[in-house]
């Protein structure tokens, strides 16, 4: 099978995304000159193996990045020309081989709209001569790419860690978390019009904030730090309804009401119950038993940090 234009195009732009990725999980600088992944792995691992299991785990980024790329670039801007469109995905690559994303992403406190913005003015400059398509389709592009950067950073394992070895062997659970975070993007762009780029990148953000979780004594394989994906690591509860002492799946309690109160104890899970379904919801991913939430848009609102600055004994209001 011959891959079309579109997905020779998305795997180049995948594979700088990936590069650039690569740079800031390793922590290397700008290095000003085109390298492969094995030049990149090959100054961070000193043995073969371990190399050779970075490098396969990068190409799999590759590929899963190309998969969702191809079909963004042909659904968002199909009218595009092939040459406007290989004329801008090569001024994307130049942007992202040109700044030193490690510092950046540390700069924007891993926020995809934060590196975008950061990385904006330096992609304009070099599209000052093309038409206003091919701008939008820049802007489109530079998004995308910095929501998989943000995206695939915290799922790899710190390299300095002495267990890193070990993880990048079985370097397949690694790709399937990653596969799972990047099917969330696509499922976004392929549920949201053309006029509603505002509310995409609220969910996402509203996702990519509130989808960890502390588990204390756990240590997972692909992970640098001790915060895991709400997602995988929740644990559905069972709750009583006021006047019943019968436990029932919290889903189902939730599924008939327009407004709960959830009452509990320190430690019952009331916070990250409420994190959940906003995860959920950001990633239009609730369960059948509340079809009804599925195309509301979540506010997570802290309370407690708001109760502290009104002093206590004070009533907030909103609204």
């Amino acid at each position: 099978m011959v891959a079309t234009l579109v997905e020779t195009i998305g795997l180049g732009l995948a594979a700088s995304i990936a590069k650039s990725t690569a740079k800031v999980w390793l922590q290397l600088p700008v290095s000003g000159a085109a390298e492969s992944m094995i030049d990149i792995c090959s100054k961070r691992f000193d043995d073969f193996l371990t190399r050779r299991a970075a490098t396969q785990m990068l190409e799999g980024i590759v590929d899963e990045v190309a998969l969702g790329l191809s079909a963004a670039i042909e659904q968002e801007y199909s009218g595009l020309s092939d040459e406007s469109r290989k004329s801008v995905i090569k001024t994307i690559e130049e942007t992202l081989e040109e700044v030193d994303l490690s510092k950046q992403v540390l700069a924007c406190d891993l926020e995809a709209f934060r590196l975008e913005s950061a990385l904006k003015p330096t992609l304009m400059a070099r599209m000052r001569l093309e038409d206003d398509a091919s701008r939008a389709f820049a802007e489109f592009l530079l998004r995308e790419s910095c929501e998989y950067v943000i995206t695939i950073v915290p799922k790899l394992p710190n390299y300095v860690a002495a267990a890193t070895k070990e993880q990048l062997k079985r370097s397949s659970i690694i790709l399937s978390e990653i596969r799972d975070a990047l099917s969330q993007l696509g499922t976004h762009r392929e549920q949201q019009g053309e006029d509603t780029h505002f509310v995409l990148r609220y969910q996402r953000l509203v996702a990519q904030k509130l989808n960890r979780v502390e588990l204390f004594g756990v240590k997972i394989t692909g992970s640098g730090t001790r915060e895991y994906d709400l997602s995988s690591a929740y644990v559905p509860l069972v709750a009583t309804v006021l006047g019943s002492d019968a436990p029932v799946p919290v889903v189902s309690v939730l599924s008939g009401s327009l407004r709960t109160l959830i009452q509990g104890e320190a430690g019952s899970g009331k916070t990250t119950l409420l994190q959940w379904i906003a995860v959920k919801a950001a990633q239009r991913g609730l369960p059948a038993a509340l079809e009804d939430w599925r195309d509301a848009v979540p506010f997570y609102i802290r309370l407690r940090p708001r109760f502290r600055s009104h002093g206590a004994g004070r009533r907030l209001r909103f609204g």
